[in-house]
C-alpha cells in the first residue's frame, strides 16, 4: 500500500503514525511511504522505527506542460484533447 507521505491535514505525523498502526495490525499488508525520505526516516526514528518502510522519494513541484510533452512524447494540441475528454469539457492550455 503506497501512502502520500504529506497527504491530509495532520501529515506527515499522522500518517507515519498510521502506517505502524497498519504494519502492527495488518503484517501481510506492505507500506510504502511517498515523500521525502529526510522527513520520513526523521519521524520513523523519534518512533523508534527508523528503516521499517521502504520511502519512494517524491516531491509536490508540479510539472510543467512543457514537462509533460517531453515525458509522453506528444504536442500541446494532443495533451488539451486528453484533458478535455477526461473532464467532458473542452480544454485551455
Amino acid at each position: 500500500m503506497a501512502v502520500d507521505l504529506l497527504g491530509g491535514d495532520s501529515a506527515p505525523v499522522a500518517v507515519i503514525d498510521g502506517a505502524l498502526l497498519v504494519a502492527e495490525e495488518q503484517p501481510g499488508v506492505q507500506v510504502v511511504l511517498v515523500g521525502p525520505p529526510d522527513v520520513a526516516e526523521c519521524l520513523l526514528a523519534e518512533r523508534g522505527a527508523a528503516g521499517r518502510f521502504e520511502v519512494v522519494a517524491a516531491s509536490q513541484d508540479r510539472m510543467s506542460l512543457r514537462g509533460v510533452t517531453r515525458t509522453f512524447g506528444v504536442c500541446r494540441k494532443t495533451i488539451s484533447r486528453w484533458v478535455g475528454k477526461k473532464s467532458g469539457k473542452p480544454a485551455r492550455l
